[in-house]
């Protein structure tokens, strides 16, 4: 038998030595046979040379997966574990195969230990709550752990967000200082006004990153074409409708007795919800005061009642819970409704036009369309027409279109002011329950799965808890692809369960 070597020590591709070719030429009958293509029962030679293929076996007999290959892997496995010498290493990899499921079970702290890491006053941002509905786990690691990724001297993505928001907020207050309005800057002196908050922004930023190199000073440049674009879009906006904004960067610590924002879990422990709204517009018509919430976002993340049915979108319906609260407060004898709560995507888009040289006034309008508000809308009429004065079949501000016979389209995001009510009772439900469960020390490795989007995706923790799709398949949650009529009822469901539920608690605490 001659053999020779088809890969290198790195799993590369190497060719025969010369000898091999000799021999062929030598001996033109000879054939040269390729054992690592037979039948594995074929290739079993020795206990050490099989438990490599038996280990794979069993990797995916866990993952019920195992296929065609189930007898053989069965008879192995036996055979394995009657050896006196390997019966030991057999169980260790048998317990390292199905460690995500001999762990479910242990997928909480004592609850003393959850007290003693989190408090009894659980300050929690609104993506924090989110991140533990996404994957308690996760929320653990980083909440819980306090785990952060090693600081890179790098300008990514999040700073750019940071960015956007800083530059916005410096951006209205230096409007006030030079007795401008967001209804009548011109758009030079916008342009100026954003270059100047910028300039003053970058020298401040993460020790003058963003003139550490050539890729970041040109950073600024995009980020400046990005931000002229947001002002006037927003100015824009603005004009459209009869809203004046009200509030920027309304931070809930600075209204601390708010309900919204202060829910109590039990006799001895609350939630406090910190954050702040970007923006807070209102108007006021007679004796009604309509309130609209918006959200800057540097992400193309658009609403989702699903999303919110399962508690990974809870941000936006928190922040108008809050405003309305403000609102209420400051005006008493006044009856206060929502009217929006609303992304606004922070970019300058590229756009296609039907016409191969269309000018610039089509230009604009196509990327005006493209920067929409996404989020939902009241569905009443009279605040439709205060948000877009110029709505005929579809609004170029808000997500908003009529059919033709005068009904709105499928793809309007609206709701009835009873929707409302019932999606901001749904959210205040699923914040005490989710702050519930931290309290209770639940921190299982249970990430969500919904269409092709998962809570692994972009999580940062990955090497920490080392999931496996195929062997951790039964613990991810599957959630529903609802449409927005579905989710409504889902929640409108779970509400009235939770009534129920609450009736009889209190029945049974009175008989007690």
């Amino acid at each position: 038998y001659l053999s020779y070597a088809k890969v290198d020590n790195e799993g590369k591709s190497i060719r025969p030595a010369y000898l091999v070719n000799t021999v062929t030429k030598l001996f033109p009958d000879v054939v040269i046979a390729q054992p690592q293509l037979r039948p594995m029962e074929e290739q079993i030679e020795s206990p050490a040379d099989t438990l490599a293929y038996l280990v794979q076996l069993l990797r995916r007999y866990a993952a019920d997966s195992i296929g065609g290959d189930r007898q053989l892997f069965f008879m192995l496995y036996d055979t394995y574990a009657r050896n006196e010498a390997y019966a030991p290493i057999l169980e260790q990899m048998k317990r390292a195969a199905f460690s995500y499921l001999s762990n479910a079970g242990r997928n909480r702290l004592p609850r003393t230990l959850a007290r003693i890491l989190y408090g009894q006053v659980l300050k929690n941002s609104v993506s924090r709550l989110e991140k533990f509905a996404s994957c308690a786990y996760a929320h653990f690691l980083q909440y819980g752990l306090s785990l952060e990724e090693r600081d890179k001297y790098s300008f990514e993505s999040v700073d750019m967000g940071n960015a956007f928001h800083a530059v916005l907020e410096s951006f209205s207050d230096r409007l006030a200082e030079e007795g401008y309005t967001w209804f009548d800057f011109p758009k030079d002196a916008g342009e100026r006004i954003v270059s100047e908050c910028l300039e003053s922004y970058a020298v401040s930023y993460g020790e003058t990153i963003l003139y550490s190199s050539k890729r970041n000073e040109y950073m600024i440049t995009r980020m400046r074409r990005i931000l002229n674009r947001t002002v006037q879009t927003l100015q824009f906006q603005l004009r459209k409708g009869a809203f004046t904004p009200e509030n920027f960067e309304l931070s809930f610590q600075m209204t601390s007795d708010l309900d919204a924002v202060n829910i109590a879990l039990s006799e001895e422990e609350r939630l406090q919800l910190i954050g702040r709204i970007d923006r807070v517009d209102t108007c006021k018509k007679e004796d009604k005061l309509y309130v609209k919430i918006i959200d800057y976002k540097s992400g193309n993340r658009k609403f989702d009642l699903a999303a919110l049915y399962y508690g990974l979108q809870l941000q936006l319906v928190v922040y108008m819970n809050a405003a309305m609260e403000v609102q209420k407060k400051k005006n008493p004898d006044t009856r206060v409704i929502p009217a929006a709560m609303l992304y606004y995507h922070v970019s300058d888009p590229m756009t296609e036009t039907d016409k191969g040289r269309p000018d610039i006034a089509e230009i604009e309008a196509a990327i005006l369309d493209e920067l929409k508000m996404t989020g939902m809308v009241s569905d009443d009429e009279e605040v439709i027409r205060l948000l877009d004065k110029d709505f005929e079949t579809k609004s170029t501000v808000i997500p908003v279109a009529r059919k033709k016979d005068g009904s709105f389209t499928q793809a309007s995001s609206i709701l009835s002011d009873e929707d409302f009510e019932t999606v901001s009772d749904f959210v205040n439900h699923k914040i005490k329950e989710l702050g519930t469960s931290i309290l209770n020390g639940y921190i299982g490795l249970n990430p969500y799965a919904q269409k092709d989007m998962t809570a692994c995706t972009y999580c940062a923790y990955k090497s920490v808890c080392g999931f496996d799709k195929k062997l951790g398949s039964g613990l991810v949650r599957h959630l529903d692809d609802m449409n927005q009529d579905d989710a409504m009822e889902r929640i409108r469901q779970s509400l009235g369960d939770k009534e129920v539920m609450d009736k009889a608690e209190n029945k049974n605490g009175g008989g007690q």
